[in-house]
């Protein structure tokens, strides 16, 4: 890096707070580039979750459905207009979704689970004549189209993905806070020095901009250490034995690009603080 002699001569001491700046640019990189990965996977994984149960219908048949009654309900199903396909869902699969949820001492094949049978639409059905239809041949199953469920589910995630554009607005704000304060405690250490300068005809701008360089170096270094660190942490988490997660390029992305906001942010303050600092120097010289 070409050093300038206006650099050499004005430059800002390695105070604990002007090295705070590259280690606190790290945890804010960090942070940002999690919360951004994380809520386009949130999304990824919440597309993915629709796409399955959009076009698919449940129905409950009492515990004490036999096969024999099942065979004739299976045989009618595929012949409804709109339906697709038919599944019926193990009990086992039943058992594995229900084991999580119940306290350890219970077991979850001692439990009278309802007979389960997974209807598969057609992409062109017309959902409430199919789910008429259902309810009109099979008056003892109870229906769930899973709509309620999926409108909530899309409120949460909507609400949790304003939540991290919140927080990461947040952290760019307290970056913003803490390049002032390096800055102002930076040019307090050095007034006669600035005095000096722009009593030898230096202008405000050129001074800011040096500062401004001087101040992004550890802003940089932070951010890309951040970085770093957070596509370890995705890539751990999606490795990880029996982890549902798949990062699809858009997470990766936004994880990578999301953090280059923190040094504009940076620039931008270190630019307008020091031109401030700057010209209530010029108005007491």
């Amino acid at each position: 890096m070409i050093v300038t002699p206006l650099a050499q001569a004005l430059n800002l001491p390695r105070t604990r707070l002007f090295r705070a700046l590259g280690v606190v640019t790290a945890l804010l990189a960090l942070t940002v580039a999690l919360l951004a990965g994380g809520a386009l996977l949130l999304q990824q994984l919440y597309s993915g979750w629709q796409l399955q149960r959009h076009n698919s219908v449940l129905l409950y048949l009492p515990p004490e459905t036999t096969a024999a009654a099942l065979t004739p309900l299976t045989t009618t199903l595929p012949t409804l207009a709109g339906v697709a396909g038919t599944r019926a869902i193990p009990a086992a699969e039943l058992y594995a979704a229900l084991e999580p949820m119940l306290p350890a001492q219970i077991n979850p094949s001692t439990l009278p689970l309802p007979v389960v049978i997974e209807v598969t639409l057609s992409p062109l059905a017309d959902r409430p004549k199919v789910l008429a239809a259902l309810a009109q041949t099979f008056p003892l199953a109870e229906l769930d189209d899973q709509q309620t469920m999926l409108g909530r589910v899309a409120e949460s995630v909507r609400l949790l993905q304003a939540v991290a554009l919140g927080l990461a607005l947040l952290l760019g704000a307290i970056l913003a806070t803490f390049m002032v304060l390096v800055i102002r405690a930076g040019l307090l250490a050095q007034e006669g020095v600035v005095r000096l300068l722009l009593q030898l005809g230096a202008t405000d701008k050129a001074l800011a901009l040096t500062i401004t360089q001087q101040t992004l170096q550890p802003v940089a270094l932070g951010t890309a250490v951040g970085t770093v660190a957070a596509m370890a942490v995705m890539l751990t988490a999606s490795l990880w034995p029996g982890s549902p997660l798949s990062p699809n390029l858009a997470s990766w992305l936004g994880l990578v690009l999301m953090p280059l906001v923190l040094p504009c942010v940076a620039a931008g303050t270190g630019w307008v603080t020091s031109l401030r600092l700057l010209h209530h120097h010029d108005g007491d010289g």
